[in-house]
């Protein structure tokens, strides 16, 4: 039995926009980070040269990081989103994070990390969505 003043629908109500609005900040994250391959730069900077100069020396080669990243998102709450890029070589071995974050011999190559740009699109997200919260209620 709902309370009187109905507060049982309107809290229900709060966390269906919630969980869509986290949906919306996830997808839109992730669209953010697959930009990168196309672009070659994390946000505005763009990737370090390799050393190696016989073609293809693009970080997107094969591809497969790429769509990692496109399938990165593996939990949406209300509260929390989580996303992991799960690309490995021929081994088994993952080697997302030695791009992302290079190593002595390889330079960084970023393409899921958070930049300005990334955070004010975020908050534009969250203000659009909790927005329509208030107007639900």
């Amino acid at each position: 039995m709902g309370s009187k003043f109905g507060f049982d629908k309107k809290a229900a109500a709060i966390d269906g926009l919630m969980l869509g609005a986290m949906k919306r900040l996830a997808f839109e994250t992730k669209d953010y980070f697959v930009k990168s391959f196309d672009n070659e730069a994390w946000g505005k900077v763009k990737w370090a040269d390799l050393k190696r100069k016989e073609p293809p020396a693009k970080l997107n080669v094969t591809g497969t990081m790429k769509q990692r990243t496109q399938d990165s998102i593996k939990l949406i709450t209300k509260s929390k989103v989580l996303m992991e890029n799960t690309a490995t070589d021929d081994r088994g071995r993952r080697y997302s994070n030695y791009h992302n974050e290079g190593t002595d011999r390889m330079p960084r190559r970023s393409f899921m990390k958070q930049t300005s740009e990334l955070t004010d699109l975020q908050v534009q997200i969250l203000i659009e969505e909790t927005g329509k919260i208030w107007k639900r209620i």
